[in-house]
Formats: structure tokens, C-alpha cells, sequence
């Protein structure tokens, strides 16, 4: 015989009723698994590991400024060679153009490069100084919503750096056709729009002209006789790449390309100067 003391509680549920289901944690209390997030917004969104800071393109002309220091050495540019830490900066196109950047007002020897879009070769464009002094400017084509990344270096020094994003002019300018022998006379003015940097050198305004080969072979393209010391270079028709570039011919500061081209393919070819000069130009085309 057992004995109790106090009151038996029959601990089975009623027929009609089910058990009480475990529903576990709270809905505060349950851990969050990473793929059940939501995309995060644009605000969200960080640069890759590579960007020092992204530029807000939604106005242009911009300028930024800081002070440069001295740390570890990333990333080497291919027209110099540089032992310094670098500056970088991640910039999308707003829209389809060319783009223009310089560190103009920097109080040190600048170089400057533009990457891919997560600091990955090859390397789209590279300058070290414009136009015999120390600051640095590039320019290139883009597509809409590409992005390049900037990168500003030195060679050693340490000091302010100051850099500015404009955007460049059409490109081309004007269509040429695609005449065997191109003879034209120009102006080219100092106020006008930046369009290209060329590789091997030149700063400032420059006018673009689109040429299409009538066929394919060796063909001179020359600004013999212009007033000023120009600087020439041949681009692919989206201004994207450059395909050669010359500042001085072997007789005088006039410049001169000889290049292989093929029929129906049409080129950009820049006019520019080497110290952000005016004056009367000549440029001439024909087979060579």
C-alpha cells in the first residue's frame, strides 16, 4: 500500500487534446544564419579590401585632398619604379565618357595609375609627371557604371596631395571618313575640353578625330609643320585603348606614328600638346 500526501495531478491530456508543441526560442532569443539576411542596401555596401576610400562621382568636377604618409608599398606602377605606400581610391562612371585625373596642387612628386575595378592588373593607364613637372594626370575612356580604381603614389616623399576628377570632352570630336590622304589644318585651344591623356605625354585640351582605314597596311600619321610642340597618339574608336603614342618626331617637337591598321577598322587620333600649349596645327594621314 502506498501512501500519499497532497494530491495526485494526472499529468495525461484529455483525448480531445494534443500536447503542447516546443516551438523552441523566442523569435528574439533564435541565432540568425548569414543566408537568411537580406541583400544589404547600396549604403551598405563596402569597398574591396584594396580601396582606401570611393569617390562619389554623382558631380563632376570634384577635388579631394589629404596628406600623404609614408607605409607599406602595395602595388608598383609600370612607368616608374616606386618604393613608396600608395593612395587609392575606387571611381564608377556615372555615365559613358571619357574621364580626366590629376593631382594638380600636390606638394610632391606624384605618380599615378588606374587598375582594375579590385586592384587587378592589367594596368589601364600610368603617368608620372605631365609636362616636365612633378604632378601626374591620366584620362581614358569609360563605360557606364565601370569602375577603375586610382592609384596615387610617390617616389618616397611624404607631403599634401590634392586630386581632381573631371570629365573629358567627346571622343572623337569629328569623323574624318575614310580617305587614303588626310591633309587637315587646326586650332587647338588651350580652353578647350581634355578628351585623353595620352601615355607617352601631354596635358590639357586635345582634339580627337575618327579615321577608318581603306585598307589594310603600314600608314603615317604626322603633325609636321604645326606652330607648337605637339603630342600624338592613336586610340581604338571608344578612345578605350591606346594603340601607340609619340611627343617628338626625330627632326623637330612635331610628332609622328607609323602603325599597322586594318581595313574598315576606324581609329581615334588625338591632337594634343606637351605643355598645355595653343596654337596652329597640321596633321596628315597616307600610306606608308
Amino acid at each position: 500500500m502506498i501512501e500519499h500526501s497532497g494530491t495526485i495531478v494526472d499529468t495525461q491530456p484529455p483525448d480531445d487534446e494534443e500536447p503542447p508543441v516546443d516551438d523552441g526560442p523566442a523569435d528574439d532569443d533564435e541565432p540568425v544564419d548569414d543566408d537568411d539576411l537580406p541583400p544589404p542596401d547600396d549604403d551598405d555596401v563596402r569597398p574591396v579590401e584594396c580601396v582606401d576610400q570611393v569617390i562619389d562621382a554623382s558631380e563632376l568636377p570634384l577635388s579631394i585632398e589629404g596628406v600623404f604618409e609614408q607605409g607599406e608599398s602595395r602595388f608598383q606602377p609600370s612607368c616608374v619604379d616606386s618604393p613608396s605606400a600608395e593612395v587609392t581610391f575606387s571611381f564608377t562612371a556615372p555615365r559613358a565618357g571619357s574621364y580626366v585625373f590629376d593631382t594638380l596642387g600636390s606638394t610632391f612628386d606624384t605618380v599615378l595609375y588606374a587598375l582594375g575595378p579590385t586592384c587587378e592588373l592589367p594596368e589601364r593607364a600610368c603617368n608620372d609627371d605631365i609636362s616636365g613637372g612633378v604632378t601626374s594626370q591620366i584620362g581614358f575612356g569609360m563605360a557606364a557604371g565601370e569602375t577603375t580604381v586610382i592609384v596615387l603614389d610617390s617616389f618616397g616623399d611624404t607631403g599634401e596631395w590634392g586630386l581632381q576628377v573631371s570629365e573629358g570632352g567627346l571622343c572623337p570630336n569629328e569623323d574624318l571618313g575614310s580617305d587614303p590622304e588626310v591633309f587637315l589644318e587646326g586650332f587647338l585651344d588651350n580652353t578647350q575640353a581634355n578628351s585623353v591623356v595620352p601615355s607617352c605625354a601631354g596635358a590639357g585640351p586635345d582634339i580627337v578625330y575618327a579615321w577608318t582605314p581603306p585598307f589594310t597596311g603600314r600608314w603615317r600619321i604626322s603633325t609636321a609643320g604645326s606652330s607648337f610642340d605637339t603630342v600624338l597618339a592613336v586610340f581604338s574608336d571608344d578612345c578605350l585603348t591606346e594603340l601607340a603614342c609619340n611627343d617628338d618626331g626625330p627632326n623637330d617637337v612635331s610628332s609622328v606614328i607609323d602603325l599597322d591598321l586594318e581595313e574598315g577598322v576606324p581609329v581615334a587620333i588625338a591632337v594634343d600638346s606637351f605643355d598645355v600649349q595653343s596654337g596652329f596645327f597640321q596633321l596628315s594621314i597616307f600610306p606608308n
